[in-house]
C-alpha cells in the first residue's frame, strides 16, 4: 500500500507512514466510516419514538390541562367549611343521642351539612357545582329558618325569620366573594369548570 501523503510503499496494516509520519485511516475503516450515519440520521429505529421527551416530542399542554391556580386563603376557607360542617354533623349526632332534637330535624341538618362538605370538596377539585350546592343548602336553610321562626308567631317571629334569612343567604355571597380572589391574574371562580 502507498502512503497518501508522500507516496512511498508502506505495510498494509500500518497506521502511520514510517517515512513522513503521516497518520492515516486504513481503507476498511474509511468504508465503515462512510456507512456510519451522521448524528440525528440514524437508520436504526428509535426505541423511544413516539414517547414524550424533553427534546420536544411531548404534546403541548392545552389550556384545559393548565394547572389551576388557587390562592392560599381560598384553600383555608374551603378547609374551614369542611371542618365546621363536620363538627356540626358530630354535634347533631350528639344532640340526637341526648334527645335534644327531633329525629326529622336532626337528619335534615346532618344531610345539609354533609352536602356542604361534599360541595367544599368539589370546589377543591375546581368544580363550579360545589358553589351551586352551597347556594342550594343556604336556600333550604333559609326556608327552614323562616318556618321555625314563624312558628313562634308575632313580631318577634317575623323579625327572627328576616334576620335568619339574611344571615343564611350571606354565606354563599361571602363564598362567591372569596372565590373571586386572584392568583397570577386569574380568579379561582373563572377557573372553575
Amino acid at each position: 500500500m502507498k502512503c497518501p501523503t508522500c507516496g512511498k510503499e508502506i505495510a498494509e496494516d500500518s497506521k502511520f507512514c514510517v517515512y513522513c509520519g503521516a497518520e492515516f485511516i486504513p481503507v476498511e475503516l474509511k468504508k465503515e466510516a462512510k456507512e456510519v450515519p451522521q448524528q440525528g440520521t440514524s437508520t436504526h429505529k428509535n426505541r423511544f419514538e413516539g414517547c414524550p421527551s424533553i427534546e420536544g416530542n411531548a404534546a403541548p399542554i392545552s389550556e384545559e390541562e393548565e394547572p389551576i391556580k388557587r390562592h392560599g386563603f381560598i384553600s383555608f376557607w374551603l378547609g374551614l367549611m369542611m371542618v365546621i360542617n363536620t363538627l356540626s354533623v358530630l354535634k347533631t349526632i350528639y344532640n340526637l343521642a341526648q334527645g335534644n332534637t327531633t329525629m326529622v330535624l336532626g337528619v335534615i341538618t346532618m344531610a345539609l351539612n354533609i352536602v356542604v362538605i361534599i360541595a367544599a370538596a368539589k370546589l377543591f377539585k375546581a368544580e363550579k357545582l360545589g358553589f351551586w350546592m352551597v347556594l342550594g343548602v343556604a336556600i333550604i336553610n333559609a326556608t327552614m329558618s323562616v318556618i321555625v321562626s314563624l312558628a313562634f308567631g308575632g313580631a318577634v317571629g317575623i323579625l327572627a325569620a328576616v334576620f335568619s334569612v339574611i344571615i343564611t343567604l350571606l354565606s354563599p355571597l361571602i363564598l362567591w366573594a372569596i372565590l373571586q380572589i386572584r392568583k397570577d391574574g386569574k380568579s379561582y371562580w373563572s377557573q372553575l369548570k
